[in-house]
């Protein structure tokens, strides 16, 4: 009779394996969102550089304009040489300013495309918690 019992005896059923948890899905606007990345600092770098590093020589500044300017003796000469350099000049500073512009405008859109990413980041994070 032992022997029944013992066959009798419900067995603990065993464990089924546990599911592998999913592996965490790569996300493709992770490369989507370097290569945004990527196109804003070039874009950064290059108007910064021909903003404030690479100068145009401004050519009312030009030393020889003014050894130019003595040995004209005809007055409508000099006159016509002195309003090309001044429109000359004023070319110059729009071109410098546009170029601060073009930089400014570039940083503003590269700080808010981090900022957005930085949002949306802990907005995900915030969501995947409760």
């Amino acid at each position: 009779m032992s022997e029944e019992t013992a066959h009798n005896v419900a067995v603990p059923a065993t464990p089924e394996p546990e599911q592998p948890l999913p592996a965490p899905r790569k996300r493709p606007r992770n490369t989507f969102w370097w290569g945004i990345l990527g196109v804003y600092i070039l874009l950064f770098i290059t108007t910064g550089y021909i903003a404030f590093i690479r100068k145009d020589i401004n050519p009312a500044l030009d030393p020889g304009s003014d050894q130019t300017m003595a040995r004209l003796q005809d007055e409508a000469t000099r006159q016509f040489v002195l309003t090309t350099l001044q429109q000359e000049a004023e070319d110059h500073k729009k071109k410098a300013d546009l170029g601060a512009h073009s930089f400014n405008v570039v940083l503003g859109a590269l700080l808010g495309f981090l900022s957005a990413s930085a949002v949306s980041r802990v907005a995900g994070v915030k969501k995947d918690e409760s």
